[in-house]
Order: structure tokens, then sequence, then C-alpha cells
């Protein structure tokens, strides 16, 4: 737990509560009303690993982390709750099976009806996968030409064919970020636009008026796909309702469970790398078209607004509403970022020696591997960059989310040798830092081909706090780098921002994020020729990993 100590005296007694289930904690932050963070939490949330590719989880654990970390940050910050004014939910885009009455439906192979939740990075249903893509219906059109693993049709299917009971006895099926909207109210919110055009092939107005269909769900991708007899009420409610919404106000019962009141506007939730955009978009003097969020953490989301519709093959997108009213938003990802990188260190023979040495010092593996390139940097008289001129990475561990497409590809390293020591652990670190800057880039240079101009990258999340990624991405895209005034809570402050729109004491949604958030630091690219023209090679060697990886499936195929 954190507090934020913040001198308001001309702040108002309205307060408002953001919440954040991420992939392994919830957290919650509150703000005065000129957003300075007085006080956040978090609670670890559990996860149900049974089998290969299958991550579950339980909606009544994050429901009671999500009140206990709310209780906290009212506590921590001295807040009376009646001056609680609005509250935001954010979550990662998990699928939730609930009954009517909210009790639990298993979506596991244990059958255990604690675990309801099939997590966003759950790879079980890639036959599924493969059955929607090869249809090609139009709804594709806005997801990049194929739909993703991570999203919520293939899991859906995968049930349906796996455990038709589930999907019988299953009164809704929820994103986690509706879910937490639907339980603070009392079952009464409608569904996020965020989360149904994003994740669940769900056409707003204006997007399937040019496409020539109604909006909605499209029944004959549903029959196309094997799902002809799902009843679509279990996937919507009445309204598609717009971010900056209110999406209602707290129940009886969750005000209680919350520690807070019935006066509690509650905010139409989004998916949580959008709230992290919300957070940080809003630089001032800049046209936000212009703005690309890149939210860096488990996984990484790189998120961009456009007046018009751009599609791009293989990014998430053109999404209608789903971040500013009749605005379009593109989101590429990549579906392990500080995954990966953890996976990588934790795999190496020197990495347990290297953690202890590093917490010895009263420093993370990161700062202390950091501090070692930095060293190691000014010994051998070259720019950091450089040590990795013969180490190359490519990133695809749990396969490419942008902007190719393809949950088959897999990672790759080349220039190992036997060295066992720290130093290969510094090198593979920064290569693989390297990797993940390396496909932002890719995905940068598939919008801009696309139509939009990117032109500064507004970084947040977990990655954003280490400086060697930042600078890495920084010199990788040629491109500012803007953190947040908070860095460590951008995402959650992105959500108490969702809470303050619902209240509509700022105005619209826009207003409201000019008026409560602020941008920190800005780390600019390296101005070296010599660092261009090396990451402009190893762009190159990059780009040439992936013809290898072909090259070698279709020799084995």
């Amino acid at each position: 737990m954190n507090r934020h100590n913040a001198n308001d005296p001309a702040a108002t007694r309205q307060y408002y509560i953001g919440v954040d289930v991420g992939t392994s904690s919830a957290r919650a932050t509150i703000i005065a009303s000129n957003g300075v963070i007085l006080a956040t939490a978090s609670q670890t949330i559990a996860i149900h690993h049974p089998l290969p590719n299958h991550y579950e989880q339980s909606s009544a654990d994050i429901w009671q982390q999500v009140c206990a970390v709310t209780k906290d940050v009212v506590a921590m910050a001295h807040v009376d709750p009646a001056h609680v004014a609005g509250i935001g939910f954010d979550a990662t885009c998990s699928l939730v099976a609930v009954s009517a009455t909210d009790t639990p439906v298993a979506v596991s192979t244990t059958h255990n009806a604690q675990w309801n939740i099939i997590m966003w990075m759950d790879h079980r249903a890639d036959q599924e996968t493969a059955v929607i893509n090869a249809t090609r219906h139009a709804v594709l059109d806005c997801t990049g030409g194929q739909i993703s693993i991570e999203m919520e049709m293939p899991k859906l299917l995968w049930l349906h064919r796996h455990l038709p009971d589930t999907c019988k006895d299953a009164a809704h099926f929820f994103d986690l970020p509706d879910y937490l909207t639907w339980k603070a109210t009392g079952g009464t919110a409608d569904r996020s636009q965020c989360s149904l055009a994003c994740k669940w092939t769900y056409l707003p107005k204006a997007t399937s008026a040019a496409m020539g269909r109604t909006e909605g769900f499209q029944r004959d991708f549903l029959e196309l796909i094997g799902l002809g007899g799902l009843d679509v009420g279990k996937l919507q409610s009445r309204l598609a309702r717009a971010v900056g919404e209110r999406a209602g106000y707290l129940s009886e019962q969750a005000a209680a469970e919350l520690g807070l009141t019935t006066k509690v506007a509650v905010g139409v939730s989004m998916i949580d790398a959008y709230a992290g955009a919300i957070a940080t978009l809003a630089v001032p003097d800049t046209n936000p078209n212009n703005n690309l969020a890149l939210i860096s953490g488990t996984s990484s989301c790189h998120i961009a607004m456009s007046d018009m519709p751009i599609a791009i093959p293989g990014v998430w997108g053109p999404y209608e509403g789903v971040l500013l009213p009749e605005m379009f938003a593109m989101e590429g990802g990549q579906s392990a970022a500080g995954k990966l990188i953890d996976h990588v260190l934790a795999s190496h023979p020197c990495f347990a020696e290297t953690k202890d040495k590093a917490t010895g010092e009263g420093k993370t593996i990161y700062e202390h591997l950091n501090a070692y390139l930095h060293r190691l940097a000014n010994d051998k008289k070259c720019h950091m960059a450089a040590l990795t001129q013969h180490l190359h990475v490519l990133p695809d561990f749990h396969g490419n989310r942008s902007p190719l497409s393809d949950a088959t590809l897999r990672g790759m390293i080349s220039g190992l040798d036997l060295d066992a020591s720290v130093h290969s652990l510094a090198l593979l670190y920064l290569a693989t830092t390297q990797a993940l800057a390396l496909q932002t880039r890719h995905i940068i240079d598939e919008a801009n081909t696309a139509g939009h101009d990117l032109r500064r990258i507004c970084m947040s999340g977990g990655l954003a706090q280490n400086a060697v990624y930042v600078q890495v991405h920084a010199d990788v895209t040629r491109l500012d780098v803007v953190l947040p005034k908070y860095p460590d809570a951008s995402v959650v402050h992105g959500a108490a921002v969702l809470g303050a729109a619902a209240t509509g004491a700022f105005g619209g949604l826009w207003d409201t994020m000019r008026a409560l958030t602020q941008p920190g630091d800005t780390v600019h690219p390296s101005a070296d020729p010599s660092v261009v023209a090396f990451y402009d090679k190893k762009y190159r060697a990059f780009h040439a990993m992936y013809d290898h990886q072909r090259a070698l499936r279709e020799i084995m195929s």
C-alpha cells in the first residue's frame, strides 16, 4: 500500500475512486477533485492453472479483494465515505460466467464452480480461433482480419464444445470490467461499448451502418461459427454504453460491501489498457491523434485514436467509441512484455545469484542490471545499445498479438554462448527489452503506413518505471516518450477518471481527462547517429528472424 501526500487547499470535498483488476492483483486509488492521488492499495488475486494454456480466476475472490482495497484507500486518505462522489472500474478482458443470481458457473475442466473466469491470457481455444478465422466473416474486419485467441468468442465457442452445461447454466457471460459494474449496481448496469466492440465482435452504430448491417451481434456470424443457438441476451443488456457515461449508482448491498454510500455514481467500465490511455493521452498542446498510448505491464497494449476508421492488417480495430465518443481506436499489443522479461531472466543460470545480490543492495534485479549495463557501456566506451550487436531476440514466446496476429509464432534467440555469468544475463535482458521496443516500432510503422500520424509515445504501466526500458523505446522508435505523473498508478488513475466523468462534474470525458490527468517527465531519443544506425540494422535483423522462423517451419512441414 502507498499513500501520496497532497497539498490541496483548493480541493472541494468531492473524491473519486478507481478500481483496477489486473492479471494478478486488484488495486484501488482515491483522487481529489484536482486529480491528485491521495492513496493507493492493492491485494493479490488467485490464479488457477490446471492445464497448460488454461488460466482461470474466481469472481467471488476478485470482488472480495475489490471491496478490501476500496475500504483501504478511503481509510488511508482519511476521507469521509459520504464525500466520495464517483467510482470507476477497469479490468482485464477475461470472460466471467455467472447465474442470474450471481452464483459462479464453472469454466474449468475441474468442474469446480469456484473457477468461473477464463483469463485473458488463457490460450486453450486455439482450434476455436482457427475455426472462427476460417470464416473470413465481415466482423473480422474490426480485428485486423483475424480474431485473437485472447478475445471472448473463441473462449465462448470452446465452452460450447467442451463444457456445454456451462453454456446452459450461465445466465450471463461478462467481460470482467462489465461484471464489476453489474455487481456494483446490483445488476442494473448496461454493458460497456469498450468491452463489447473490442472483445466480443459487437458492431456499434456507425460501424454497422457502414457495413450495411444492423447494430449489435451478428446472427449470421454466430451461426457460421457454431453458436447459432446462443441467446445473445446472455452477452448484452439493453444498451451499449459509451465510456464516460454513468452506468448507475451503487446498490445498497455493494455500497455496504465497499464501505461507501448509494449516492456514488458508477462509471461505464473499460478494459484495463484503455484506462491507461485515459490517464495518459491528454498531453497539453498536442493533437491526441498523434499520441500513442503504450501500457506496458505483464503484457502491453498500443492504443491510438483517429477521427475516421483506419483498418490495419494484424492490428485490432478500428473500434468505434471505445475510448472517446465519435472517435475510432486501434489496439496493438504484445501478449507478453513484463512477463517475457521475467521469464528470460528466471531461465538464466545466474538469475538467483543476481537477484540475491540486488536484494542485498536494496534494489530490484532490474535496477541492478541497469546499473551493470551502464558501467559496462562506460568501460567499453560505447553506447549501451551496441552491447547486443550479435545478440538478437524475437519476443513472440506467447505468440504474436500485433501486427502479425499469429498466436502460433514463437520466440527465438540468436547469438547465445556458454557464458553463465551476470554479464550474459545482463546482455540477454537488454536484448529482450530491445526486442519489445523493435516490435513496438513495427506496430507504429504499420499504423502510420495505414494512415495514422503517431509522433509520441505516452507510456504507462509497471515498465514505465524502468529507465532502460523507457530509453530503449525512445531510441528504437525515435519518438519522445511522455511519462505520466503517476507511472506506478496510471491505469487505476484512469479508472478514477471514469468515476469522476460519471458525476458530470467536469463536463464530458475529454474535459474530465484534461482536468484530472497531467504528464510527468519526457524522455527523448538519442541524437547520436551511431545509435540511429545501430537500431536500423537491429530492426532489419528483427524482421529477418521472422523470415527464418517461417523458413524453418516450411522445411519441417
